[in-house]
């Protein structure tokens, strides 16, 4: 059982880019997060996006590798981003 004193804040990025493996994965063993121009990057070794990438950034889709309750989380980018991908493709909506 976990207590309040069990938490602790962390800070989201550093966290994300020591732990890149736990939230892209797909079979990836190199997967980098770097910052250039403002913008936050993913470098992998595999396209994990490959087979979905046309529907993974509007809708929940299962991420069934990874185990039963899992998603990929394309579409939490979209969510709570500035700037949405169809924006930068010329694709408002």
């Amino acid at each position: 059982m976990y207590r309040p004193e069990d938490l602790r804040t962390v800070e989201v990025v550093g966290y994300l880019r020591e732990n890149s493996g736990r939230f892209f994965r797909a079979g990836a063993a190199d997967v980098r997060i770097s910052r250039r121009d403002g913008w936050l990057l993913v470098d992998s070794d595999v396209d994990w996006l490959r087979d979905v990438e046309d529907f993974v950034f509007g809708r929940i889709v299962p991420f069934t590798g990874a185990g039963p309750n899992s998603m990929f989380a394309e579409v939490l980018l979209v969510a709570f981003a500035k700037v949405s991908p169809r924006h930068l493709r010329g694709q408002c909506e």
